[in-house]
């Protein structure tokens, strides 16, 4: 699936690109010494059994994922890979079922917006649930359920044709939606909201 090219009005490439570039010397910082880190637990997992040592590799593995994750969304050149794997990275995914297999098509712009909606999806289930990706007609959608959900407030400023995104971009909690919002414009797509389902159309 291709999508558009951004039309005229669109968010200025700059602020795509400074909040992308962040990200990626983010991940560049930090994939070195991750790695070795995980590299160093998986050795010594082999001469040890013990509980500390097994909690310290689960947690550089969801390091390591999360920053593929972050890598793909929303650095410039969007590594990209196998979204089934890379949604592996999302916060909390052991409290969610996700079911991504509609965006195994797309390319690379769409999806870095695939995943950016996602991340957004994820932040609306802090007690965990079900997340679908949609693809239908040039949409993407994420619709969500479970106990609790509840889209974040700034979201709300992420919508429509000229979206307010001051709050979002201000705060790290809600960074995801400005950047959802941002991704979605540059490909000439708006958010919408309908309940439970967040659409870029």
């Amino acid at each position: 699936m291709e999508l558009s090219p951004a039309p005229a009005g669109s968010p200025p490439p700059e602020a795509l690109m400074v909040a992308g570039t962040l990200c990626a010397k983010l991940c560049h910082d930090l994939a070195g010494t991750l790695g070795a880190l995980t590299g160093a637990l998986e050795m010594a997992e082999a001469e040890a059994d013990e509980e500390a040592l097994s909690v310290a590799l689960a947690c550089a593995r969801e390091l390591t994922a999360r920053l593929r994750l972050l890598r793909a969304a929303w650095a410039p050149e969007g590594a990209g890979g196998d979204l089934g794997m890379l949604v592996r990275g999302l916060p909390g995914i052991d409290r969610l079922q996700v079911d991504a297999g509609a965006g195994a098509g797309l390319d690379g712009p769409g999806q870095r917006l695939a995943l950016a909606l996602l991340m957004v999806a994820a932040s609306a289930l802090p007690r965990g649930g079900a997340v679908r990706l949609g693809v239908a007609r040039g949409a993407l959608s994420v619709e969500i359920d479970g106990p609790g959900w509840a889209w974040p407030a700034a979201l709300a400023g992420c919508l429509g044709e000229a979206p307010g995104l001051d709050q979002a971009a201000g705060s790290p909690r809600d960074v995801a939606c400005a950047m959802a919002a941002l991704l979605a414009a540059e490909a000439g797509r708006t958010l919408t909201l309908a309940g439970r389902c967040l659409t870029a159309r």
